[in-house]
């Protein structure tokens, strides 16, 4: 988890030095559609996935119980 703050730290002050506000990019209409789309596409994803993962978290809950 320190790992991922610690990355994410990097990644603000890596964007920061070449002067790329992600607050501009987030609120672009071009870094709209592209969290819509992305979104969209991870949701597609986890209804697709659905089916294989449920299995495997029943069998889970099963062997935890």
């Amino acid at each position: 988890m320190l790992s991922l703050i610690f990355w994410a730290f990097i990644l603000v002050l890596g964007l920061s030095y070449f002067g790329i506000s992600v607050e501009a990019i987030l609120n672009s209409p071009t870094g709209q559609q592209n969290i819509a789309y992305i979104s969209h596409l991870l949701s597609d994803a986890w209804v697709w996935l659905q089916p294989y993962i449920q299995p495997a978290i029943t069998a889970l809950k099963s062997f935890k119980s």
